[in-house]
């Protein structure tokens, strides 16, 4: 992918292969392909019985038995909100504000 993104050896310098640390866990946790290498591109392709995620269900499952509606609520605001708010912070190197006695 790099010989394809890059024409040059001066870009080619900017790009490393891998660093992504791709893995595939099953519903049991358990690892269902090598990772890839450290600096090795590729997919992981992995294949998985839908049995066994009765299975993984039967130890925990966040809407069965675990599921806590007394606890725990999904609120929804369809109002239009500000995408960008401004937050005012004291300069650098000052815990707090100067109080009237200080000023």
């Amino acid at each position: 992918m790099i010989d394809f993104l890059c024409p040059d050896d001066e870009r080619k310098a900017l790009l490393t292969a891998g660093g992504g640390h791709a893995r595939i866990y099953g519903p049991d946790g358990s690892e269902l392909t090598t990772p890839l290498g450290e600096n090795e591109e590729g997919l992981l392709i992995a294949e998985l019985d839908p049995a066994a995620i009765t299975f993984a269900k039967m130890a925990a499952d966040p809407v069965g038995h675990y599921s806590r509606p007394d606890v725990t609520r999904l609120l929804f605001d369809p109002s239009a909100q500000p995408r960008v708010v401004r937050k005012e912070c004291p300069p650098q190197g000052m815990d707090e504000l100067p109080t009237e006695e200080e000023e």
